[in-house]
């Protein structure tokens, strides 16, 4: 629910079963914190800085209203 919100959604369709939400919420996080790897190196490797490189992926992450997911 939380991940909805904050993308600007009023309305989520929630499985039934407590651990296809588990599951669910699990791939989400999973597919961020990929994402936000690939991003990084694909800015990293063409900029060769690591502070623009955050900063870049942080900015695509703003953009489309992706939440940030603590490494686990």
């Amino acid at each position: 629910m939380i991940y909805c919100q904050q993308a600007g959604q009023s309305v989520a369709a929630i499985p039934s079963k407590r651990v296809e939400v588990t599951r669910t919420v699990a791939n989400y996080e999973d597919y961020l914190r990929d994402l936000r790897k690939t991003l990084y190196d694909a800015f990293y490797r063409r900029t060769l800085d690591v502070s623009v490189a955050s900063r870049l992926t942080q900015s695509a992450f703003d953009r489309f209203k992706l939440p940030t997911v603590d490494t686990p």
